[in-house]
């Protein structure tokens, strides 16, 4: 034969779940600090980070920017007879002809150090 007992058990009965929340007014409310939003902290986020890269941006520009402009340079018309050399020897006694002379064909773009009269020569600074 079986038996059956049977034992009470103890309910325990919840409160219902509260859907709205008091908000404390006047003397009530915490003067503390800022409070955000998700969505406000979101956008201050974005906000930062759209500075952070305008900077970047900026200061790379910058960075790679081309140098301010260099004074006006120099002009010399060839004469009759004149060389190279002779204009190199006589515009930039500070350098070796030979060094002067390869700074003229590349200022001017000049494949030779063939010139005729009456060209302008542009003199570079150095």
């Amino acid at each position: 034969m079986s038996a059956l007992t049977w034992d009470e058990v103890g309910v325990v009965e919840s409160t219902p779940r509260r859907h709205l929340t008091l908000v404390p007014t006047g003397d009530e409310v915490a003067t503390g600090g800022l409070q955000l939003t998700r969505r406000g902290r979101l956008a201050i986020t974005l906000v930062v980070l759209a500075l952070a890269v305008t900077a970047a941006v900026v200061g790379v520009n910058r960075a790679f920017a081309a140098p301010a402009a260099a004074a006006p340079l120099a002009t010399v018309t060839v004469a009759s007879g004149d060389t190279l050399s002779a204009i190199a020897a006589r515009e930039m006694p500070g350098l070796p002809i030979r060094e002067a002379v390869q700074r003229l064909q590349i200022a001017n773009n000049l494949n030779s150090a063939a010139i005729s009269a009456g060209a302008s020569i542009v003199i570079p600074s150095y």
